[in-house]
């Protein structure tokens, strides 16, 4: 599996894992920063971060429905535990 790590801008900056991008642009309109683009690859248009827009706020995380974008510094089940302290404390 395929990830793209890079240095960043900041401490959890979105990565696109290639292989469960389907390329449907949610992240794109989502993203506040307008971090992310699509990308021509062999296997069609995958979502892409430039990094020195990208904030690591998890929005465009939280929104993808196939689970293709995961941050640096954290585990997506970090990002969950995350928001399940959130609305505990809500």
């Amino acid at each position: 599996m395929r990830t793209e790590k890079v240095p960043s801008s900041g401490p959890s900056c979105a990565v696109i894992v290639e292989e469960r991008c389907t390329g449907c642009g949610t992240c794109i309109s989502i993203c506040s920063y307008g971090a992310i683009g699509l990308r021509e690859t062999a296997r069609g248009g995958k979502a892409a971060v430039d990094l020195t827009l990208c904030r690591g706020d998890g929005l465009c995380g939280s929104f993808c429905a196939t689970g293709a974008i995961e941050f640096q510094e954290s585990s997506r089940r970090d990002i969950f535990q995350q928001i399940d302290d959130a609305v505990a404390r809500a």
